[in-house]
């Protein structure tokens, strides 16, 4: 009898495992979208509560993001940097995990590249994309494709989408005047390594199912949702 009780234990603590395992697999997501606020802290959702209320009711109404928010997190450069972060050093600590300085693009504070999770994702064999209202080539979407020492070295940042390997399936923003410039016409030069281009919102209803897609909308960055009277847009 007493050996049986091992036996009987381990038996438990494998099914038990096992249906651990199985519950998370099926619980994993197909798809993960990560949305990025860029600067937005306290006061510009505050600020937004504000604007969008109606005075003539008793309270406050509640806005888009309420049913969103999780909670707050402080965040802050490598210490070389300071205390205040900027768009390329937040990028960088959340595509790579590690806290750069203010305008590392996927480097570290010895601007040594760090591997980004879409990067890492696109080596799993997964499809990848980025839809921004700045021009692509922007620091936040640039942190997760690519690695320069510099946020300003825009043409740069531009040249190695293609030169350093395409990481992604799909480019939506702006960047006219970085893709298609006298000394270098990137756009053409996706076109040759077999993307679809598009520079208007009324084509997004055609794009193609089985090829990858640059979409341009604007010389460098979409026009601020509040100006914009074109209902076809990305945000």
């Amino acid at each position: 009898m007493r050996q049986l009780i091992p036996l009987l234990v381990l038996s438990l603590s494998t099914t038990s495992c096992f249906s651990t395992v199985t519950a998370k697999q099926e619980m994993a997501p197909k798809n993960i979208i990560m949305v990025i606020g860029d600067g937005m802290g306290p006061a510009y959702t505050t600020a937004y509560r504000y604007f969008s209320d109606n005075p003539k009711t008793e309270m406050i109404e509640t806005t888009v993001f309420d049913r969103h928010l999780k909670g707050f997190s402080s965040t802050y450069p490598a210490s070389v940097s300071g205390i205040v972060t900027d768009s390329a050093a937040s990028a960088t600590a959340l595509a790579t995990g590690i806290k750069s300085y203010n305008g590392a693009i996927g480097v570290d504070i010895n601007k040594n590249e760090l591997q980004t999770v879409l990067e890492w994702s696109k080596l799993q064999g997964k499809k990848t994309g980025i839809v921004v209202t700045s021009q692509i080539n922007h620091a936040t979407p640039a942190s997760y494709l690519t690695h320069n020492e510099s946020r300003k070295n825009y043409n740069a940042i531009a040249d190695s989408y293609l030169d350093d390997g395409i990481k992604a399936d799909l480019y939506f923003g702006g960047g006219w005047k970085y893709f298609i410039r006298e000394d270098r016409h990137l756009v053409d030069e996706f076109k040759e390594a077999g993307f679809h281009y598009l520079d208007n919102y009324q084509d997004l209803i055609n794009l193609p199912n089985n090829k990858p897609v640059l979409g341009l909308f604007a010389d460098i960055g979409l026009p601020w949702a509040l100006d914009d009277t074109n209902k076809h847009r990305l945000s």
